[in-house]
């Protein structure tokens, strides 16, 4: 591809000059969450930042999920999407949930926010830690996400490792149910869970309104567990603080942690890639006014912490930024 630059004179004395694309690539499609989740509120902020200053990129988003965002992105339907940086690995890797390796996506950005992977039990339930579950075969009323949410997942690659499965489950006479957060609310009230697992920024409001009512135990995930995810899946080791639902476990809970992140193409023009990364650098602040979560996000730590190979273009402009070395 033909390469353009695109120039403005500051002042009279400092020229700035950035790329500029060529006519079929002004299209640009971002693959976020449903209308009104947390990352379609910062990537339309982003959005935002891109059409104000590349006025040539007509910008729309796409409601998605972190899942399917993968397969959107690598088969060019959006040339950037929004996910979370362990789905970034498993799709390279062909990890569940994608049944081969995905080969078409490229990093862009690490936004570094953090969602911590919760698994919480009344105090009354036979659960008292993860292990106990598969040792003695417990036979557990789990509670969890919608099949192909992160919370789901992410609680289905831990409890793996230790042995646990929806068949296993099954098989020693417990039952899982697949909840939005209405539902798992109420059942968590009826008493008609005996563990429940979230994943997301902060307290989850699921929590905070039933420790209003009913003691409960959050439980750990174990080091070997920890080690073990953070191999295969890139999933981080990080804590539920102290502080969290009213101090009511009284100490920092081990569990898994992770980050969204940005992915493009593969296939886009390393001048897009380029353009792409450097409004999201420089429009990171405005980006965080309008979500906070995102507010971690700096151009010191942008590009890093990614488990699959930045896009060229983005690395050109995080090498000129000093990201990269």
């Amino acid at each position: 591809m033909k390469r353009h630059i695109a120039c403005m004179v500051l002042g009279g004395a400092l020229t700035v000059c950035a790329p500029a694309l060529a006519a079929e690539y002004t299209r640009l499609d971002i693959a976020a969450s449903p209308a009104g989740g947390a990352w379609y509120v910062g990537l339309g902020a982003y959005a935002k930042v891109l059409s104000d200053m590349y006025p040539e990129l007509e910008v729309s988003l796409f409601p998605g999920g972190a899942n399917a965002n993968v397969l959107r992105v690598a088969k060019g339907a959006s040339q950037i999407g929004a996910t979370m940086l362990p789905n970034m690995k498993a799709a390279v890797d062909g990890l569940d949930p994608y049944k081969t390796p995905i080969k078409d996506i490229a990093a862009l950005a690490n936004i570094q926010d953090i969602t911590r992977l919760h698994f919480v039990a009344p105090a009354d339930s036979p659960v008292t830690s993860l292990r106990e579950i598969a040792e003695k075969r417990i036979p557990v009323r789990l509670g969890t996400g919608v099949v192909g949410g992160n919370a789901e997942l992410f609680a289905r690659w831990v409890l793996a490792e230790y042995g646990i499965t929806r068949e296993s489950i099954r098989e020693w006479g417990g039952s899982v149910y697949h909840l939005k957060t209405s539902e798992a609310q109420a059942m968590l009230a009826e008493n008609q869970l005996d563990m429940h697992t979230w994943m997301g920024p902060g307290e989850s409001f699921i929590y905070s309104e039933l420790v209003k009512t009913k003691p409960v135990r959050i439980l750990d995930v174990d080091d070997d567990i920890l080690v073990r995810v953070a191999e295969k899946y890139g999933l981080a080791s990080g804590t539920i603080p102290a502080g969290f639902y009213g101090g009511v476990m009284g100490r920092d809970v081990k569990t898994v942690v992770s980050s969204a992140g940005l992915m493009v193409n593969r296939n886009i023009p390393d001048d897009m890639a380029y353009m792409l990364a450097r409004a999201l650098d420089r429009g990171a602040k405005d980006i965080a006014v309008a979500l906070p979560s995102w507010g971690g996000m700096t151009s010191g730590n942008i590009c890093k912490g990614l488990p699959i190979e930045l896009h060229p273009g983005a690395a050109r402009y995080y090498r000129e930024s000093g990201c990269l070395e």
